[in-house]
């Protein structure tokens, strides 16, 4: 199940980006976005499996340099890696957009280059398969059509 994080989420979610990555930098990036104006709750996005988070990935605001301009970001995005190569990372992947949307968002850009989500198992190319009318992605901007 694809959800909303919840307060009582972010040590699992912590979890799961150490886990994922094997470092700190992922769980720094949350707790940094979190802190800031460009959190957008309702686009930070756990997996739940049997009342445990397995995935999250995170959907944040961020200005282009010397512009008014404003894009959402992609990323970071982690699964438990027990739980990689089962789907959850293309559903989380294919669910961030689709709440984009439904704030009013018609791009997301993710953080990375989107081949390193598909060698990751983690659902880019998923979304492109699942939903080609509505995932159209610009490989020469790397970004995604949220309509």
């Amino acid at each position: 199940m694809i959800r909303v994080e919840r307060a009582r989420d972010a040590a699992s979610i912590r979890a799961v980006h150490i886990a994922a990555f094997g470092r700190e930098l992922e769980p720094r990036i949350v707790d940094g976005v979190r802190a800031t104006s460009d959190f957008i709750p309702e686009l930070s996005l756990v997996a739940e499996e049997a009342g445990d988070v397995v995935g999250h990935v995170l959907v944040s605001g961020a200005s282009l340099d010397g512009s008014e301009a404003r894009v959402l970001l992609l990323g970071p995005i982690g699964v438990l890696p027990d739980r990689q190569a089962r789907g959850i990372g293309g559903s989380l992947v294919r669910a961030a957009p689709a709440g984009a949307r439904t704030l009013g968002a018609r791009l997301v850009v993710p953080e990375r280059d989107p081949a390193y989500y598909s060698r990751e198992s983690s659902g880019l190319r998923a979304a492109k398969i699942a939903q080609p009318s509505r995932a159209r992605w610009n490989r020469r901007y790397s970004s995604r059509w949220c309509s």
